[in-house]
């Protein structure tokens, strides 16, 4: 069953090689680690997903915070740990229902993407949009649209299914102008069976072994096709 929860905090662990040794077993052994690896993406396109990702949901500020000084030292103490952590607080978290999907509805915008560039000052994205549907159940001419829009896509295990989880990161102000135009698309347009819709907002970040230009790209800009429902 699909669920929502707005209010909590999440810490990720995506590691860029295997884990092992001390920081796997860091990670296993926290009362709230769920190891939650994608498995594929769609072909085609772009994608960036982690060798593995382990996912910690917390419901307090003070149990990310204890959580988080856990998780950093145990990676700072693995030498063989490639990879970054990241913090967030879940500023939104919302169902889309289901409606039936309408071919007419097109998607009104595209985004193009950019590479982090830390000779800038710019170490981590601000936020992330997370859309996640079921990927069988959903209308797979929804999933292509937004694909060419320029949302990342990868699979995760579900209970009952497998999702697609479409992303776009970058700084605030773009992720809640794309926010507000993905829900009013999805809205519109239909097609979106267990879809639910999250802004999370990066309050920590650790890398380890990598540079910020290595990390997933964020929207530069976003295009109004200029397209009317």
């Amino acid at each position: 069953m699909v669920t929502v929860r707005p209010g909590i905090f999440h810490v990720h662990v995506d590691a860029f090689e295997p884990l092992s040794g001390g920081f796997r077993r860091a990670l296993e052994s926290h009362s709230t680690a769920r190891q939650t690896d994608f498995v594929g993406h769609p072909e085609g396109y772009h994608h960036f997903e982690p060798t593995e990702h382990f996912t910690f949901k917390l419901p307090s500020r003070e149990q990310f915070n204890d959580t988080w000084v856990y998780l950093v030292e145990a990676a700072s103490e693995a030498s063989d740990f490639v990879g970054y952590l990241e913090g967030e607080y879940i500023s939104t978290d919302e169902m889309i229902p289901f409606r039936p999907y309408n071919p007419a509805v097109a998607c009104p915008f595209q985004i193009q993407r950019r590479r982090l560039k830390p000779e800038r000052g710019e170490e981590f994205r601000h936020s992330e949009l997370h859309l996640v549907m079921d990927k069988d159940a959903s209308d797979p001419r929804l999933i292509q649209s937004l694909l060419e829009a320029g949302l990342f896509g990868a699979y995760l295990p579900k209970q009952d299914h497998t999702a697609i989880v479409l992303t776009a990161q970058g700084f605030s102000q773009s992720i809640n102008r794309l926010f507000s135009m993905v829900e009013n698309f999805i809205n519109f347009a239909g097609g979106a069976v267990d879809c639910t819709l999250k802004n999370e907002v990066a309050i920590a970040h650790y890398l380890q072994g990598i540079s910020p230009s290595d990390l997933p790209e964020i929207v530069e800009s976003i295009n109004l096709l200029g397209l009317k429902w």
